[in-house]
């Protein structure tokens, strides 16, 4: 492989980490919304017409994408390292890939439940 090859191979990961990284933060985003609906709904004593949820909505969907969606993009990267290692990405047998994607679904219901958690955790401290 020459320079070019080499160069353009690293910018498409470079892009694939990038949508990997605005993957989880868009899915923390995504359930953090609908957490809070949910909780502002149940709790009678909030209300989505006041400054509780003016503070849970505004700043928290900047945090929990930050923090949630960039810690489990850091996990689920390093699942992906190690994979890489024992993993041949070529075997498309049926054990690989329900390795392969049985962890992505556990790591996506582990982001959800972890953001849930965070915003219960949000709205009883408002």
């Amino acid at each position: 492989m020459n320079d070019k090859q080499e160069q353009a191979g690293d910018d498409v990961f470079l892009e694939q980490r990038k949508m990997q990284a605005d993957g989880y933060g868009r899915f923390s985003i995504y359930v953090w919304i609908g957490s809070g609906v949910y909780l502002f709904y149940v709790d009678n004593s909030l209300s989505f017409l006041s400054w509780q949820a003016l503070l849970f909505f505004v700043p928290g969907i900047f945090l929990v994408s930050g923090i949630v969606g960039g810690l489990f993009f850091v996990i689920g990267t390093g699942l992906a390292k190690v994979y890489a290692k024992f993993v041949n990405v070529w075997d498309t047998s049926i054990g690989s890939l329900v390795l392969v994607y049985g962890t992505a679904l556990v790591l996506r219901v582990a982001q959800l439940v972890v953001t849930f958690i965070a915003a219960k955790a949000t709205v009883s401290l408002l």
